[in-house]
């Protein structure tokens, strides 16, 4: 069930039965030579549309552009200031905690984001102390973080990573890239400014071989994403 395709009466009959919702939080950045720009907002939403699916959970929309300041050195690139992200999700869980849903698991994409939206959650307990705010990042769940150990290792990288574009090939199949075999890519992940990380990661990877790419594991990845992703939440909910 997605926010998007619900009625305001549908919504309100959720409400009746359950207080949680799904937020996907991707971002709008290169990807190196083969990924798509939308990766993490398309990572994102199809992790918590798969879960809401499956959980009987309410899916709100994706915020598609996130933390990406040092990516900006790259055509496409779009970012939001921290302060300007924190602020949207104050507005958006303040909309939300009028409305009586109480529970906000946010489903991200980009490790750019996760220190706006963790000082995002402060200010919003503040403001809204009935109001839950929990994060949970696709890439770091177990199970997915079994696969990628198992099937890429250190090759998976740190940004542009063959696990993610796997996964993002898998949901958009029309949009998979033919990858070829590319030279090692730098690892060393001290990043200064845009220009910086232009400069020191010409093609945009970081210490990532996109030539591992493959949709039938960025299957596998989702499946592991969403059973883990509904396991935390439910454990979560129990806690009151």
């Amino acid at each position: 069930m997605q926010l998007c395709y619900s009625t305001w009466s549908e919504v309100e009959a959720y409400l009746q039965q359950r207080d949680d919702l799904l937020i996907p939080v991707g971002a709008t950045e290169q990807h190196g030579p083969y990924g798509l720009i939308g990766t993490d907002q398309l990572c994102a939403a199809g992790v918590a549309a798969h879960a809401g699916r499956r959980g009987g959970i309410l899916v709100g929309p994706t915020l598609q552009v996130g933390m990406s300041l040092h990516h900006l050195a790259f055509p496409g690139s779009m970012s939001l200031r921290p302060q300007t992200m924190m602020a949207v999700i104050e507005d958006w869980a303040s909309s939300l905690a009028g409305h009586g849903f109480r529970h906000l698991r946010f489903v991200n994409g980009h490790g750019g984001n996760v220190s706006s939206l963790q000082a995002a959650f402060s200010a919003v307990s503040v403001a809204h102390p009935q109001l839950r705010c929990r994060l949970s990042s696709w890439y770091e769940l177990s199970g997915v973080q079994a696969l990628i150990e198992e099937h890429l290792g250190a090759a998976d990288g740190a940004h542009g990573t063959p696990s993610e574009l796997s996964l993002a090939f898998a949901l958009h199949p029309e949009q998979t890239r033919v990858t070829a075999p590319q030279p090692p890519a730098p690892a060393d992940v001290a990043i200064y400014s845009a220009e910086d990380l232009r400069r020191r990661y010409p093609d945009g990877r970081i210490g990532a071989d996109q030539h591992l790419a493959d949709p039938d594991l960025g299957r596998r990845l989702l499946e592991a994403a969403v059973t883990d992703l509904l396991v935390e939440h439910e454990a979560w909910l129990t806690e009151g």
